[in-house]
Formats: C-alpha cells, sequence, structure tokens
C-alpha cells in the first residue's frame, strides 16, 4: 500500500509543499522499488529544489518520478508562486521497477555529480600589491 502525507503553506508570496510517499509492505528481497509520480496540483509554476544550480534528479515540469523501496519513505518538496490549495499533490502513477532516468546519465545529473567547481576560497593566494616597486624604479631613470 503506498500513501501519501503532505503539507502546504504560504510565506509571503510564495507557497511551499512538502509531501512524503511511504509504502507500508514489509521489505522483501525480491520486491523491487515502486517507481512513484507525484504531481504537483497548485495552478501555477513548480520550483524544485536544485543542487548547484541544477534542477534535483526526478523532477519534470510539475511532476517528481521516485523509487520507494517496500517499507521505505521518499520526501519531496517545492515551491510556487500559486495560491495553496489541499491536497497540494497527487500520485498519478505507480509502476515496479527503476525509476525510467535511471538508464543513463543526463548532463544535468553529471553537472550534479561533480559539484561546484570553484577551488575552495583558502586556496586562492590574495594578490601582491607591487606599488612601491613601480615608484621605486621610475625614480631611478
Amino acid at each position: 500500500m503506498t500513501e501519501l502525507e503532505w503539507t502546504v503553506r504560504r510565506e509571503g508570496d510564495v507557497t511551499l509543499v512538502e509531501a512524503v510517499v511511504s509504502r507500508k509492505t514489509a521489505p522483501v528481497a525480491a520486491d523491487p522499488a515502486l517507481t512513484v509520480t507525484v504531481e504537483s496540483l497548485l495552478d501555477g509554476p513548480v520550483w524544485p529544489p536544485r543542487r548547484e544550480g541544477v534542477r534535483v534528479a526526478g523532477w519534470s515540469g510539475d511532476r517528481f518520478e521516485t523509487a520507494v523501496p517496500a517499507g521505505g519513505r521518499v520526501a519531496v518538496g517545492f515551491a510556487s508562486p500559486a495560491d495553496p490549495v489541499e491536497p497540494p499533490v497527487e500520485i498519478v502513477d505507480r509502476s515496479r521497477g527503476d525509476v525510467s532516468s535511471a538508464d543513463g546519465a543526463t548532463p544535468s545529473d553529471v553537472l550534479r555529480a561533480l559539484g561546484d567547481p570553484s577551488p575552495p576560497p583558502e586556496a586562492v593566494p590574495e594578490p601582491e600589491s607591487h606599488a612601491s616597486d613601480r615608484t621605486a624604479g621610475a625614480s631611478d631613470s
């Protein structure tokens, strides 16, 4: 049995939605994960969470697809400028097996895995000022 619990609240001009998909069946070694698609019911755009500027894996438009193991739980959240509604999300698809995006890595998956390419600030030396060297050399001519 798959269950969907959710909360929705308005913070300023943004609606925040949090949901948990859970499978109450006991874990069995032969039981594959259940692929679940959760869809936003808000009347407006969905702003999914991002890591390193890239949308978190599993999101496509206003839908989130994830694999939920037997006895497991998966949390999902997003923001939207739309007004809150109840319920804010629903499960629109369930199927056995792996999440379809697991067939191969997309460029977004690779960027997400690599993370921020910037060196840590402590590894970048401070620029040295050579203004005193330039003024001393100019008076020698």
